[in-house]
């Protein structure tokens, strides 16, 4: 039962990381622009997160968490204007553009964690606890925000005015112009967006990891990559994709750490720790002839095309 406990608990968070991720990337690309960058945004999530949490502590209870997430969140914004500008108003390459993010953050997290000060390592697991909500031993603050987040974005994008001008600007950016919606602007809330909801997973990462932060997520904004495709663009499949993939790395990742294991799976655990990616090939592999992404999706914008 412990084993069952941890995994449960784990998968939880796990869950929370990816599909915020992935959510990210499902309201960009639904607006035209293709998100490379998810992975270097979480990157700088955590990197702000673990910094609040080391240097403020938890004086204020569970708000220093919130108050960690928001922050996290809006250096997510700032982090995503530099792909929203590259992207939108000097039309470049998406994902290149996506690339040089991932590389930014990756560069600029190894400095600071390097630093005398941290010496290779953010941590902070002293401070913070997962907060519960409730008698439930699962349900916690970080999924209770998921499953709003999941009910909120789903609901809007399928019966808002927002959703269906959002969508448009991914199906048909010339026409949804002609029809009198701001593309342009469109395009940037969602990029900014979707820089919000990265450096949230990104943040929840560091808890995942036993409250520390080592200059990297681990490759989920990756997996977050992965499961958008798998899950159609869709909120629905997109969340249950996240569910399956949390299942499986909690599972990959901490089986070769218990009691009564085979001493093969002990010396071979990194390559259970891989088994994530390795899915997530084989997913991608076998559901990319059915692949339907948004009509306009890493097309630039150009009004003066009819």
């Amino acid at each position: 039962m412990d084993v069952l406990k941890i995994i449960l608990e784990n998968s939880s968070l796990i869950f929370v990381v990816l599909i915020f991720g992935a959510l990210s990337g499902l309201v960009s690309e639904r607006s035209g622009v293709i998100n490379i960058g998810i992975e270097g945004m979480m990157i700088i999530g955590a990197l702000v997160f673990a910094n609040f949490a080391k240097w403020v502590g938890g004086s204020l209870g569970n708000w220093s968490q919130i108050l960690a997430l928001l922050c996290a969140g809006l250096v997510g914004v700032l982090f995503a204007s530099l792909h929203a500008f590259a992207s939108i108003t000097l039309k470049a390459d998406q994902i290149i553009s996506g690339v040089a993010i991932n590389v930014l953050a990756a560069a600029i997290a190894i400095f600071v964690v390097q630093l005398p000060v941290n010496n290779g390592l953010i941590a902070f697991n002293t401070i913070y606890h997962l907060p519960k909500v409730g008698k439930s031993e699962f349900f916690n603050l970080y999924l209770l925000l998921a499953v709003l987040a999941i009910v909120i974005i789903g609901l809007a994008l399928k019966f808002t005015k927002w959703g269906l001008r959002h969508i448009a600007t991914g199906e048909n950016p010339n026409a949804a112009d002609a029809a009198g919606i701001n593309v342009i602007k469109r395009r940037y809330s969602a990029v900014l967006l979707s820089g919000f909801l990265a450096a949230i997973a990104g943040g929840v990462f560091t808890i995942y990891a036993s409250g520390t932060f080592r200059g990297n997520v681990s490759g989920n904004g990756f997996l977050a990559l992965a499961i958008l495709i798998f899950g159609q663009w869709r909120v629905s499949l997109v969340t249950i994709g996240a569910a399956l993939f949390a299942i499986l790395e909690t599972t990959a990742g901490r089986i070769s750490y218990q009691n009564g294991v085979s001493n093969w799976v002990v010396t071979n655990k990194e390559l259970f720790n891989t088994l994530p990616f390795v899915v997530s090939l084989l997913v991608l592999i076998f559901t990319s002839k059915w692949s339907k992404a948004p009509k306009a999706l890493g097309v630039a914008f150009n009004k003066a095309k009819r």
